[in-house]
């Protein structure tokens, strides 16, 4: 079994509190010319509309993502920002192929929060 690489371990402990946290950040990557809505990422994640503002105003304060303005925000992937970038890509790859060691990372971060 592959080891997680470190990058990614500092990446979830200092952006990332939950498994949905990180669904909703690579559903909204995935595609990154999309405006995402809460509605949208909720029905997509089959999770609440509320559940999914949080998450997605969360990940915007991290600085993952870019809203705009209104009284609806809608969300995209912020390419602009290509330091994040590889990792993200290397959050995405570990996520798709050691899904269960990073989940169990995720659980690991952050005791007292959970």
């Amino acid at each position: 079994m592959r080891r997680i690489a470190p990058a990614v371990q500092r990446f979830i402990a200092e952006r990332i509190d939950s498994v949905g946290q990180l669904e909703v950040l690579l559903l909204v990557r995935s595609e990154p010319e999309r405006r995402w809505s809460a509605s949208e990422v909720s029905r997509e994640l089959r999770s609440e509309s509320t559940w999914a503002e949080v998450q997605l105003e969360y990940l915007r304060v991290e600085g993952l993502l870019v809203a705009t303005r209104s009284n609806r925000p809608t969300y995209r992937y912020d390419r602009a920002r290509s330091e994040l970038e590889t990792v993200v890509e290397q959050v995405s790859d570990a996520f798709e192929d050691q899904r269960a060691e990073v989940i169990k990372l995720i659980f690991s971060q952050r005791p007292s929060e959970r």
